[in-house]
């Protein structure tokens, strides 16, 4: 399932890596198999997923083969695409931008975040993940916010739509990266 870019993609990982393309693949391969069966995914979104992303190396070449299989699923269960995830990324990439999001976030919702902890997550899964976990400790729900309380939410947290509707469903409360990556 994968597109001709992103199979490109996974040789230039491949040669990145110093492992032999088929390696590569078979690892993709694997790894989508074994997530779809656990998770309930198809193994095809999943390593639709894994070129999409391993196509982003800026974004995600220094995810594993793990990583991305397990950023993929978490995507898929809280119901979004990777695409969806990537306006988290950009908007804790540096120090300055996360400590002011991590303040606008306590200030606009009580929600605690740790600016060190959301800068060096590597995996937009991880960074979503914390998110949700400060939300839902507030006792907060999206169906009790303003439509202007919610479009704050998406400028903070860059989740955007449907996206900030998966993300911070209370359906998904029991999701968590860290479960998937184990």
């Amino acid at each position: 399932g994968l597109t001709e870019e992103a199979m490109a993609a996974m040789g230039k990982r491949a040669i990145a890596s110093g492992k032999p393309l088929t390696k590569v693949l078979h690892e993709t391969a694997n790894l989508s198999i074994q997530m779809g069966a656990k998770f309930g995914i198809s193994a095809k979104l999943i390593s639709k997923d894994m070129g999409e992303m391993a196509a982003d190396f800026s974004n995600f070449g220094s995810l594993s083969q793990t990583e991305l299989a397990a950023t993929s699923v978490y995507a898929r269960k809280l119901g979004m695409d990777i695409k969806d995830m990537m306006g988290v990324i950009d908007k804790f990439d540096n120090f300055e931008d996360a400590a002011t999001l991590a303040a606008q976030l306590a200030q606009s919702f009580g929600m605690n975040i740790d600016a060190m902890e959301m800068m060096k997550a590597e995996s937009p899964a991880e960074r979503i993940d914390m998110l949700r976990k400060s939300f839902f400790e507030t006792g907060k729900t999206l169906d009790q916010m303003t439509r202007q309380e919610r479009k704050l939410l998406e400028q903070q947290t860059g989740l955007s739509g449907a996206a900030l509707d998966a993300a911070f469903a209370n359906e998904n409360m029991g999701t968590s990266y860290d479960d998937i990556k184990k």
